[in-house]
């Protein structure tokens, strides 16, 4: 996987990190469970930046978007565009905790499975375009098997 470069230039007044081009590594979490688009970054002051990750609760059986970070004031919503097609999505949770709060953006089954469908799609955040690996994003928004479901073979 080869580190995608995005200038990045966000407002104060949302979010607490104007930052000049980033070099950004979308990665998997350890678990699988998440997609990390961005790390948070705190110091220096200049470059601050929020952590992003793409996420499945299967739980609830919820797709959401996690913004998080020490000091952020969280947007109303983001927006996931792919090409010309564009689906807005409202904040439906914060979390104020004491060194970061967290906002989360729940994702509707019917956009979550148009994204995954598209080669290409952004995550648009106050305006500033994040590229969204499709690959990345396929093992953790995809459909969990049905119960009972035989698990998929392994890669070799």
């Amino acid at each position: 996987m080869r580190a995608l470069v995005v200038g990045l230039t966000l407002s104060w007044a949302l979010l607490p990190f104007p930052t000049s081009a980033q070099v950004i590594q979308p990665r998997l979490t350890a678990d699988g469970k998440a997609l990390i688009l961005l790390e948070e970054i705190r110091e220096p002051p200049e470059q601050r930046q929020p952590m992003i990750t793409l996420e499945f609760s299967p739980e609830l059986g919820i797709r959401h978007i996690r913004v998080a970070g020490k000091g952020i004031v969280p947007p109303a919503a983001v927006s996931l565009q792919c090409g010309v097609a564009t689906w807005p999505v409202a904040r439906s949770e914060v979390r104020l905790m004491p060194e970061q709060t967290h906002a989360f953006f729940a994702v509707e089954k019917a956009v979550a499975d148009a994204v995954l469908a598209r080669p290409s799609c952004r995550l648009v955040l106050v305006g500033v375009q994040i590229p969204v690996p499709r690959d990345l994003l396929q093992a953790v928004w995809a459909a969990p098997p049905p119960p009972g479901a035989a698990p998929p073979p392994s890669p070799r």
